[in-house]
């Protein structure tokens, strides 16, 4: 394809779902989305410079791959495009890369580590589900919102740390991440979504930024350890069962043991609105 300055290859398919490795042409600037899919046995890849997206399910359940490099020409990196590749270990992430797509590695239960680059505004849902190997992560400011369910049930998980930037969490973003201890809310956030820190055992304490406006409900539901809860602006709190309801149940929030009991007891299923 292109003309004849600037030729180039389209990868279609494969010839066999079978295969270990694979060699892409290097004049190759086009995957179709699940070229890759499905080959087990596949275990490693190298893709050649000028591609610019990892299309969706291109990798999908290539459970046998343990090493795949990305050139520094992909920007985009899309929906389950390594979803359920479960040996491989570690992937570096390029610097040009913008968008993460919804389970993009999720159900990559070897993962034990990966960046984020800075130029990254948008972690998708369902993105790292799952990648119960994976240790810590940090979320840089260039993000903006991180998607409902993006580190569900990521077990190892000791930290995570979230940069300035991120506005809102969403829905169970990191719930069941039963080895968090600690975690740190930027003054950026303005929204805690429904369920996002539910049964994370290990957490013992957090700050509510000032910026905070609302909770979720069941947001620290199962935080069975959680002792201390600081609201920087404890005021004008109240609960409700509605997220539509504009007055519910006032609260006083006087001490941060009082705080934690509420949240993940108490009022653990309702919606913690400020006026």
């Amino acid at each position: 394809l292109g003309n004849e300055k600037n030729r180039y290859v389209v990868l279609i398919s494969v010839k066999s779902k079978d295969i270990t490795n694979y060699v892409i042409n290097e004049n190759c600037k086009l995957i179709y989305d699940g070229v890759f899919s499905g080959c087990s046995s596949l275990i490693d890849i190298n893709i050649p410079f000028g591609v610019t997206t990892i299309g969706e399910g291109l990798f999908e359940g290539c459970s046998g791959l343990t090493s795949v490099i990305i050139p520094n020409s992909v920007i985009s990196i899309g929906k389950c495009a390594f979803w359920a590749c479960s040996s491989l270990t570690r992937i570096t992430i390029p610097d040009m890369v913008n968008f993460i797509g919804g389970g993009a590695f999720g159900l990559c239960s070897s993962l034990t580590s990966i960046t984020i680059p800075d130029s990254v505004t948008s972690i998708g849902y369902f993105a790292f589900e799952n990648c119960s190997s994976l240790i810590n992560i940090t979320i840089p400011a260039s993000v903006t919102s991180i998607g409902g369910y993006a580190f569900l049930g990521c077990s190892s998980l000791t930290s995570i740390t979230i940069s300035d930037g991120v506005t809102s969490i969403g829905e169970y973003a990191f719930s069941g991440c039963s080895s968090l201890t600690s975690i740190t809310i930027p003054r950026s956030i303005t929204y805690i979504g429904e369920g996002v820190f539910k049964r994370c055992s290990s957490l013992t304490s957090i700050i509510i930024p000032s910026g905070v406006t609302l909770i979720g409900g069941y947001a620290f539901d199962g935080c069975t350890n959680l002792t201390s809860v600081t609201f920087e602006n404890p005021n004008d709190w109240y609960v409700s069962e509605d997220i539509t309801a504009t007055s519910g149940t006032d609260l006083t929030l006087t001490t941060p043991e009082q705080n934690a009991t509420y949240l993940k007891s108490f009022y653990s299923n309702c919606y913690w609105k400020r006026r």
